[in-house]
């Protein structure tokens, strides 16, 4: 069970380092268009 629980915690991590890459392109993208 501890392994399972492991398992998860290093998806969310790596869901986590996704999404916080995906807002820093989306935020890229909007603030290069608003200077456009």
């Amino acid at each position: 069970m501890s392994a399972q629980a492991k398992s998860d915690d290093h998806l969310s991590q790596v869901f986590a380092a996704l999404a916080d890459r995906a807002v820093a392109l989306l935020r890229s993208a909007v603030s290069t268009s608003d200077q456009a």
